[in-house]
């Protein structure tokens, strides 16, 4: 397994020393995905992935049964996956990869390691769980936006050629019809 592109993107964000750099090339776990794969449940306990290759997105099912798209994710990217605090409300969702996806993992006891052994780890986890939470307001932004404005912003955030009109609309809070006609007139 090859840990090249995750170490530049985490480098991108912060320097890190060689050590660390060696226990990340150790700890790494490398998963591959099919298109249409979802992240299975028990893959879905671990709570830090890397997209390495691949997009995949997160959605849920309202209760009349209509899929709501509430992320994408694709190369360079960190997937948090974690626990609610309000403990009524489910976390997100069904990972389900739109391309061939490879995703690489560090297991979260590797994590508290990292945690207590290398100081650039607390850095970075303070810089992933800022740039997840800015990422987690993008949908809340957009849908307060007429739909044109919405799309074309989404076009400057997201790889729209490599998601399918659905999942534009299912994100947008529109018909695909709508995202098609949209498009249609660039």
């Amino acid at each position: 397994m090859n840990t090249e592109n995750l170490i530049s993107y985490l480098s991108s964000l912060h320097s890190i020393s060689d050590d660390f750099q060696q226990f990340l090339a150790k700890q790494t776990q490398e998963y591959s995905f099919k298109k249409g794969q979802p992240l299975k449940d028990t893959l879905r306990s671990s709570s830090v992935w890397y997209v390495e290759k691949g997009m995949l997105k997160a959605s849920y099912f309202d209760q009349d049964g209509k899929e709501r798209v509430t992320r994408f994710w694709h190369e360079d990217e960190i997937i948090l996956i974690e626990s609610n605090a309000y403990k009524g409300i489910p976390s997100a969702d069904y990972l389900i990869m739109l391309e061939n996806t490879t995703l690489l993992l560090l297991p979260d006891n590797n994590i508290g390691y990292a945690l207590r052994h290398f100081r650039e780890a607390q850095t970075l986890k303070s810089i992933i769980f800022q740039m997840d939470r800015d990422k987690s307001e993008v949908l809340a932004h957009l849908l307060h936006l007429p739909l044109n404005q919405a799309y074309e912003k989404f076009e400057t955030i997201f790889p729209v050629n490599r998601i399918p009109v659905q999942d534009v609309a299912h994100y947008l809070g529109t018909s695909p019809k709508r995202i098609s006609e949209i498009r249609g007139r660039k």
